[in-house]
């Protein structure tokens, strides 16, 4: 979906006056009748925000926002401990040597299919 958004927004901004103009006329006039107005529709719907927040440079942290408060805290727990598994895994962190490479492989697994 964040490609989706900025691509319509570099069509959008193009330097390219047809690529702009294409873009326009998807968004604004053929809204659901072309490929890109459709995607921005779905944008929309999606995360709740009109044309001016797709649009603005700050739609990141807009997604960034919508998303974050879709997440549960034990969802949040688990991403933290992937996250170390995965640097005690390529040896960033380190731990003592009771869990072998293969431990913290299957950690790993485990939290990704949960």
């Amino acid at each position: 979906m964040m490609r989706s958004a900025n691509f319509v927004r570099t069509c959008l901004f193009h330097n390219n006056s047809v690529v702009e103009n294409v873009a326009n006329y998807g968004v604004l006039w053929a809204r659901c009748e072309s490929p890109i107005g459709r995607n921005v529709m779905h944008c929309m719907r999606r995360y709740n925000a009109g044309l001016p927040d797709l649009l603005s440079a700050k739609f990141d942290a807009f997604i960034w926002k919508s998303v974050m408060k879709n997440i549960s805290s034990e969802q949040k727990q688990s991403v933290c401990m992937l996250y170390e598994c995965i640097m005690i895994r390529d040896r960033v962190f380190n731990l003592p040597d009771v869990y072998t490479v293969t431990d913290i492989e299957n950690i790993i697994m485990h939290l990704c299919r949960d």
